[in-house]
């Protein structure tokens, strides 16, 4: 019996997991999250094979959370199910341990393609991700022809907090829709600030417009 764990922030997508789940006799929900924390706690309580998990959750996002999964269960089967595409967030996961990717806009038999995969300790990407992968690997930059403005990978709160700064949130605001506090939101601010090299919260917008991570 394969147990299994899902951590979403949204109900709906937590009881359309159970549902496909608990559809394969060789499967058992061993509990569900709603946020990162939940999920890293539900982990060292229940000891699932596999989480599917989302990227962006609060108290602590998919990419913080797969690094305390794996300190708390180093075997532990990662599978991301998430609505966030962009090449630089696929790879981070990977990075972080994940050893499944699939899209939430992608046909169910992903899901299920995905928990056959990692309950066999096979990786498992939707083909829609592999592609991302494949043009990533096709394209990256080596050395000195790494860009030098946004040149360094982002974090899922950074790019969180970059959209919300981009949109005309304060920093007050975000901290209240994120459930963080202000000073954390201030540090995440600055971290932006050197790792794009600047000052100027118009240079901050015009990074995010022209990295898709706010429309124009």
């Amino acid at each position: 019996m394969i147990r299994i764990a899902i951590a979403d922030d949204h109900e709906v997508i937590r009881i359309f997991l159970r549902k496909l789940i608990e559809g394969n006799p060789n499967y058992l929900v061993c509990g569900e999250a709603s946020n990162g924390l939940e999920a890293v706690e539900l982990a060292a309580r229940h000891h699932p094979d596999i989480i599917v998990l989302d990227l962006t959750m609060k108290r602590l996002n998919g990419l913080e959370a797969i690094t305390q999964l794996h300190k708390v269960l180093p075997k532990i089967e990662i599978l991301i199910f998430s609505m966030h595409d962009s090449s630089e967030l696929v790879r981070q996961a990977i990075s972080a341990g994940a050893r499944g990717f699939v899209l939430k806009s992608g046909p169910v038999n992903h899901v299920e393609l995905a928990l056959k995969m990692l309950s066999e300790h096979k990786p498992y990407f939707s083909p829609e991700i592999a592609e991302i992968l494949l043009h990533a690997a096709a394209t990256e930059p080596s050395g000195d022809e790494r860009p030098r403005f946004g040149g360094q990978l982002l974090t899922l709160r950074e790019r969180e907090i970059l959209k919300m700064l981009a949109e005309g949130n304060t920093n007050k605001d975000i901290a209240s829709s994120l459930d963080l506090s202000v000073t954390t939101v201030q540090t995440h601010r600055a971290s932006l600030m050197r790792k794009l090299k600047t000052d100027s919260i118009a240079k901050l917008i015009l990074y995010a417009v022209r990295n898709h991570i706010v429309d124009p």
